[in-house]
């Protein structure tokens, strides 16, 4: 008779089941809870909350579209980040006049690396002005007050000349090369 290490007793078909169910809802569960609400699935009327990521069209007042904000994450260090986005008018040509953040002390305008005071949005049908590489219009983050991270949403409320004031939480993307 040969004694051996004692093998544990093989649980039954249905044990086996019953854990499974038991580790499926756990994890489920565990990702439930870390979910934050998703604040982008039903904005106010006066803002805009682009994804970036998922081609999104956003419309300002019914005047101004915004597709695909996003901000490029910076360099380690740099105080300053580039808002792109693609801006076209509706209903009339418009003038994006001012824009602030929270996360920066200023955001300036510029075009061909010029400061410029504000930024002329197109109406003509199927126009659009794009901002950021390789468009000549930029709109700047300066003075960043903290690092700006992967997947953060950065607030920017931009003043346009007929549409008005229009919130954007703009997320913070892997720059593309």
């Amino acid at each position: 008779m040969t004694v051996g290490p004692r093998r544990p007793p093989r649980l039954s078909a249905l044990a086996r089941a019953i854990t499974a169910a038991i580790a499926v809802a756990v994890a489920t569960g565990a990702a439930a809870c870390s979910r934050q609400p998703d604040a982008r699935s039903s904005p106010a009327p006066s803002q805009v909350s682009p994804t970036g990521a998922t081609g999104t069209t956003e419309e300002v007042d019914g005047a101004i579209d915004v597709v695909n904000a996003r901000i490029p994450a910076p360099a380690a260090g740099s105080a300053t980040a580039q808002a792109e986005m693609t801006l076209a008018g509706t209903t009339g040509p418009d003038v994006l006049e001012h824009a602030a953040s929270a996360a920066a002390r200023a955001i300036t305008f510029t075009s061909n690396g010029k400061p410029i005071p504000r930024i002329t949005i197109p109406v003509a049908d199927g126009s659009s002005l794009n901002t950021g590489p390789p468009f000549p219009d930029r709109i700047l983050l300066t003075g960043l007050r903290h690092p700006l991270r992967l997947g953060q949403d950065v607030t920017i409320t931009l003043t346009f000349a007929h549409a008005g004031r229009a919130t954007l939480r703009v997320p913070v993307t892997v720059p593309v090369p």
